[in-house]
């Protein structure tokens, strides 16, 4: 993917980049849709599309950036918020105008839930729709999907949201749709400008975490120094078994073991 966007002259994991790949999908004649599309009985659009959603795992000063440059080329995505975050409050001023300016450009909002500290699946159905109301009545809009955080560490494939709602990763994701996602600035293989421009795939879901994608490149580390350095902890309570070893990898070798 680095090669790709080289060959391009453009760094990677920069706006102008994101720019590069949306617009390469809209040259193919694809089309963004909301996951609404999937309610219902569950047919998909018959024309090539993509499911564009971001991740905001960690700090909503960089969603803008990207939802105004999609809203400026005539694309509409879906921006999945934790309410329990770690790292920024839900009900904090910052957070709502950012949810609020992102519905004023045409997007969707989404649920991020954290379900790997609750044992039985029936609960975490429970808490989703809980939580997804909640946000709801907030902003007063509809919640038509939920994702989940770190959904290696457990099995949610198998969940069957209320009300209709969508699960990102349930099985019809693994099947019909092809999952491409920029997890730690990592594509894991994947060449989404080919995929776009070639139309490898006809049924995307392009999952991609607004803070990895700057004006400038930047290694995974120093964005994750910075945004330890704004909320005043270390990077150790930060840092993910993943993130270390992609920073080790790039030797970083001064991050902690």
């Amino acid at each position: 993917m680095i090669k790709e966007f080289n060959q391009e002259q453009v760094e990677p994991f920069t706006w102008k980049a994101y720019r590069l790949c949306l617009s390469a999908a809209l040259d193919s004649g694809f089309d963004f849709v909301s996951f609404s599309c999937l309610a219902g009985d569950g047919t998909l659009p018959s024309e090539p599309f993509v499911l564009l959603r971001h991740d905001v795992d960690y700090d909503p000063s960089w969603v803008l950036p990207i939802s105004t440059l999609e809203a400026k080329i005539g694309i509409q995505s879906t921006y999945f918020f934790q309410k329990d975050s770690p790292f920024y409050r839900f009900d904090g001023s910052e957070t709502e105008s950012v949810v609020q300016q992102i519905l004023a450009q045409g997007h969707w909002l989404g649920l991020h839930f954290d379900a790997n500290q609750i044992d039985e699946d029936a609960k975490i159905v429970e808490r989703v729709e809980e939580t997804a109301r909640d946000m709801e009545k907030r902003f007063q809009t509809s919640i038509a999907a939920a994702s989940f955080h770190m959904p290696g560490y457990r099995n949610i494939k198998q969940l069957r949201l209320k009300n209709g709602r969508v699960n990102t990763y349930s099985q019809v994701f693994f099947e019909n749709i092809e999952y491409v996602s920029d997890s730690n600035q990592n594509w894991r293989g994947k060449d989404i400008l080919r995929i776009f421009r070639e139309k490898q795939s006809l049924r995307i879901q392009l999952l991609t975490h607004p803070i990895w994608w700057r004006e400038t490149y930047k290694p995974l580390y120093t964005k994750i120094e910075e945004l330890a350095a704004k909320l005043g902890i270390s990077v150790d309570d930060i840092l993910t078994d993943e993130q270390r070893a992609l920073c080790v990898d790039s030797s970083r070798v001064h991050v902690s073991s």
